[in-house]
């Protein structure tokens, strides 16, 4: 897919999420499942405000507020404190940019458990792709911040978006043209590499489920990455082969754990 094309999903992702949070909603599970693309080309956010099961199980009825979502996608503090709000969207949102950007799930090398939420709270990020322009790297950047009054609005990501995409649109000399047309001739292609082959982690999950973690550290921002996180890079994963071999090694591992 090409950054036109990207950036239509974005904008119109942006477009529903502003008017939600304006009408005073807050998704609470926002994640690519949630997204729906219709025959028409328009994008749809779905299970706006579901939070929990329709079920309640007698275990959600205790004065502890369980976590329910999708471990990648939640914010710092919701995996802290449970503090679900706007901004915790706005992260999700960051989260799901990087994904249609680079075409790979967030954290797809590892299981999503307790130790990765503690990561998630120490800094630990999903690698952004090195061709992302430069306006797009920093706007991912600001929707992960550490404090949610530093991450943008969802009015302000729609104006950008919807901005840089009709600049593409039309052609127009803009510093968003020019990065994407730099971007394109680097690759020599129009369509930015995206991953015809990947293979997840056998505990890796992207459906939504209730989180119950230990304490987990509060949020920290820094560039450290775990030397879990640090196996992982985007140059490695266009090679499939080694990367299957990795992903054969951590199951062994699972095995002998067992």
């Amino acid at each position: 897919m090409n950054w036109y094309g990207k950036l239509n999903i974005l904008s119109n992702i942006t477009r529903g999420l502003e008017w939600m949070h304006e009408s005073g909603f807050i998704h609470y599970n926002l994640h690519v499942g949630n997204i729906l693309r219709t025959g028409t080309g328009k994008t749809i956010i779905t299970d706006v405000g579901i939070k929990k099961p329709t079920i309640q199980f007698t275990s959600l009825l205790r004065d502890k507020e369980e976590i329910y979502g999708v471990l990648p996608y939640l914010a710092p503090e919701v995996l802290h404190s449970k503090r679900f709000s706007k901004a915790s969207d706005i992260y999700a949102f960051g989260i799901m940019m990087n994904e249609i950007i680079s075409g790979f799930p967030p954290f797809n090398n590892v299981a999503h458990d307790s130790e990765l939420a503690a990561e998630i709270c120490r800094g630990t990020r999903p690698e952004i792709p090195e061709h992302t322009p430069s306006l797009l790297t920093e706007l991912i950047k600001r929707c992960w911040e550490k404090k949610p009054i530093d991450r943008p609005s969802a009015k302000e990501l729609n104006e950008l978006l919807t901005q840089w995409w009709n600049d593409l649109q039309n052609d127009k000399l803009s510093e968003i043209n020019v990065q994407c047309c730099d971007e394109i001739s680097r690759n020599s292609s129009t369509f930015t590499p995206t991953p015809l082959l990947y293979f997840s982690h056998p505990e890796a999950v992207y459906h939504s489920r209730l989180l119950e973690f230990d304490e987990v550290p509060r949020s920290i921002n820094t560039n450290r990455r775990s030397k879990l996180l640090n196996s992982f890079t985007y140059s490695e994963s266009r090679r499939p082969f080694n990367y299957l071999l990795n992903w054969l090694h951590s199951l062994k591992k699972l095995k002998k754990q067992s």
